[in-house]
């Protein structure tokens, strides 16, 4: 599980685009608040596990910032919790302010009665009926010998793809899809597939176990394997609710305290106190945000409240109200002023990071056997060789400490953003594991639900973590950024 843009990125994005209001005497800089920062996803690999040593690694504290929750000793075993028996502020303190992963025991249909993703009804045939016309992007490999990840991909209609599922293919997997991206570089929370299962109300937007976070994006997983497929070792950028629906996953973790042994492909420049970590030419601040996110978006309003001072005033003068000529001198000034506060952040924006790049930079040394090209946030680790080769070519890999835990059909795992983790997907006989449901669709085929399936939610990492319980549960970002901009994007 990667959040990323499959095909590109979704972060926030500098447009340079002018538009000119009515009069044309204007010209209007749109501003961007989003920041280039999610790599693509490099799924499915397989591999023997490795094992590791017990020393921490303590090095580079100017990059390493993290004051989470990680492993004191290999093989520690996470919580395993019902979301009946925890309050969402009990949730909230515990496990997301401590940035600690933990499985549910059971789905959001116990929680949520808007969420049916793990009920019998979402069968093959009934996401076809939903879903079976809308367009999706696939990955896939040559061979079941191949690899996804390698950028081999291809569109198709969602039935095709179910049909391949029904019929045993493994050489097709559904990962995060492309979204569309507004004139501010605002991603859609959600495409196909996923627009048309929300639309007839089988998830909720915000699930109640997590009511506070900002939700980024919201992705279907669904392939086929047996024998076990892996997503390959890495880290996602945003807090992770993963609910699996049909089958099996193995997750190997590694908290963001060991990041800087992890031998990522990117260089890393900083791992912030909530487990957010940066890479060399990607700076934001905790929360994700561009680091003049909450000036930018100042700045914008100030330019449309200026604007529409600016109409109405030249409203007035059309109308030949007494003292519009002044209005409009004052409202042309406003504007002026405000579309140089917006011109002013876009030349902020468009610093250059090299200076903090150069300063706080992991300067170990690979070679150039160990380069690869792919995702920034994947670990260069083969994990196909034998466990001496990897102590020797990855030696600070023998310093991390790591756990696996098992999610089943019906739980889901929370992982905070920064937690690095390697998933191995299983499908299985499905309807032994699916919980109860009335749907017709359950009639014992198995083949109406094959595969394995994984639904996730993607929410913008909390970054105040140290306020008192009561205050960090309601409010758990420290700028209302991100809270104006989910009410905005809900808007559209």
């Amino acid at each position: 599980m990667n959040s990323n843009n499959q095909g590109g990125s979704r972060g926030r994005s500098k447009s340079k685009e002018l538009f000119t209001n009515n009069n044309n005497k204007h010209k209007k800089r749109k501003t961007n608040h989003y920041k280039k920062n999610s790599p693509k996803v490099n799924p499915p690999i397989r591999f023997n596990i490795p094992r590791f040593s017990d020393n921490a690694n303590k090095n580079n504290e100017k990059i390493m910032s993290y004051r989470g929750y990680s492993f004191k000793k290999n093989n520690e075993t996470i919580d395993y919790i019902s979301p009946t028996a925890i309050t969402p502020k009990e949730f909230y303190n515990k496990y997301v302010k401590e940035r600690r992963p933990v499985v549910f025991s059971s789905s959001l249909d116990t929680i949520d009665e808007k969420w049916k993703g793990t009920k019998s009804h979402w069968s093959n045939d009934y996401l076809n009926r939903l879903t079976g016309n809308s367009t999706i992007r696939v990955e896939y490999r040559e061979n079941e010998s191949g690899r996804f990840g390698e950028g081999k991909e291809k569109t198709m209609k969602m039935k095709e793809f179910l049909n391949k599922i029904k019929s045993g293919d493994k050489l097709h997997y559904l990962t995060t899809q492309d979204l569309k991206v507004d004139e501010e570089g605002r991603p859609e929370m959600m495409t196909s597939p996923i627009v048309e299962l929300f639309n007839h109300g089988e998830f909720p937007l915000q699930p109640s176990i997590l009511p506070n976070l900002i939700p980024f994006n919201l992705n279907l997983w669904f392939g086929n394997t047996k024998e076990g497929s892996s997503s390959g070792l890495h880290h996602d950028f945003h807090d992770n609710l993963y609910i699996l629906i049909r089958g099996k996953k193995r997750f190997r973790l590694y908290s963001p305290e060991d990041a800087l042994n992890m031998y990522t492909k990117g260089t890393i420049i900083k791992v912030h106190e909530n487990g957010r970590i940066n890479y060399k030419g990607q700076v934001t601040r905790a929360d994700g945000a561009d680091l003049l996110s909450d000036v930018a978006l100042n700045a914008s309003k100030c330019q449309d409240d200026a604007e529409k001072d600016l109409a109405n005033a030249e409203q007035a003068l059309r109308q030949g109200k007494v003292g519009a000529a002044e209005w409009v001198a004052r409202a042309e000034k406003r504007l002026d002023d405000a579309l140089d506060s917006v011109l002013s952040v876009q030349m902020d924006d468009n610093y250059d990071d090299n200076d903090y790049n150069n300063n706080n930079s992991n300067n170990d040394k690979s070679s150039d056997e160990d380069k690869a090209d792919g995702p920034l946030n994947f670990s260069k680790i083969n994990l196909y060789l034998p466990e001496k080769t990897i102590q020797e070519k990855f030696p600070k890999f023998n310093n991390v400490r790591g756990t696996s835990c098992e999610v089943k059909s019906g739980e889901m795992l929370y992982l905070p953003a920064g937690w690095f983790h390697e998933v191995t997907s299983y499908s299985t006989n499905v309807n032994a594991n699916m919980m109860d449901g009335t749907s017709g669709d359950n009639n014992n085929d198995n083949d109406n639900f094959g595969g394995h399936m994984a639904f996730n939610y993607w929410f913008h990492p909390p970054d105040n973590l140290f306020d008192s319980e009561e205050n960090g549960f309601a409010s758990p970002y420290k700028s209302k950024f991100w809270a104006q901009d989910f009410q905005s994007s809900l808007k559209k």
